[in-house]
């Protein structure tokens, strides 16, 4: 098969409620607290949504939920049919346990690709990690895949964008940001009938370290990801330069 010729699948997954690792939260199951949730899903709604809905490359995503979530709530997140719900233990309470949850539903996603000879040998599957309160640039899939594909189609590439963008719910002001080490990666493997590795075989702070032989910085000048910097964001606080516009609406 032609490298350029390989069907790429596009995963984006997102732990929207996952049951938090206890050095998170004292112990506490605020991701079940229904102010939380309904916070949540306005942020949802108001910004990560659209920004998917943006997109000009097909994919899915993969949405991760604690088992104990309410199902009319799964079904009002999930109204998209790129939207796929994917349920996960509340007993995953520590970082690794949950990153190990989020591999696990990525194998049950290719099982079923399977059963339906949806993915052949051969194919390209692509994870992009998100969180359930920021957004990524319309154009993001789509340069990280035309990226891939000029390299020739590896069979495992690392790409990422290193500038992005804040943006500060609560004066409407946006933030420019270099940050190599974000969240926001994207790697590349080659379906050969195995485990997949997926962006969430690490935490994000060590896939460039994880990946230094295979990974492609791509337009390091143009945000093509963006923080939501709000009241309830654990990282709340702003780090970028200033700009006077979005380079990417939110």
């Amino acid at each position: 098969m032609n490298a350029q010729s390989r069907k790429i699948h596009n995963l984006v997954l997102i732990r929207y409620n996952m049951a938090p690792p206890a050095e998170w939260h004292n112990g506490t199951s605020y991701n079940l607290d229904n102010t939380w949730l309904e916070r949540r899903h306005e942020l949802f709604k108001r910004y990560c949504l659209p920004s998917l809905q943006r997109q000009r490359q097909d994919f899915m995503a993969l949405m991760y939920f604690d088992e104990r979530t309410p199902v009319d709530y799964i079904d009002s997140i999930c109204s998209d049919d790129f939207l796929q719900p994917i349920l996960t233990s509340q007993h995953a309470t520590t970082s690794e346990a949950m990153l190990a949850e989020v591999v696990r539903g990525i194998g049950a996603w290719t099982g079923k690709m399977q059963e339906i000879d949806a993915l052949q040998d051969g194919d390209v599957v692509s994870t992009t990690r998100l969180d359930n309160d920021d957004a990524i640039s319309p154009e993001y899939l789509q340069l990280a895949n035309s990226s891939y594909q000029e390299r020739g189609c590896p069979d495992e590439e690392y790409i990422y964008f290193p500038t992005g963008q804040e943006f500060s719910v609560s004066d409407g002001n946006y933030f420019i940001r270099n940050h190599p080490n974000n969240a926001f990666g994207t790697p590349y493997e080659k379906w050969k009938g195995q485990a997949l590795r997926t962006v969430m075989h690490c935490q994000h702070s060590q896939l460039l370290k994880e990946h230094a032989h295979n990974s492609t910085p791509l337009e390091p000048g143009a945000p093509h990801w963006c923080m939501i910097i709000h009241e309830n964001n654990v990282s709340n606080r702003v780090r970028g330069k200033p700009v006077g516009q979005g380079y990417f609406p939110i």
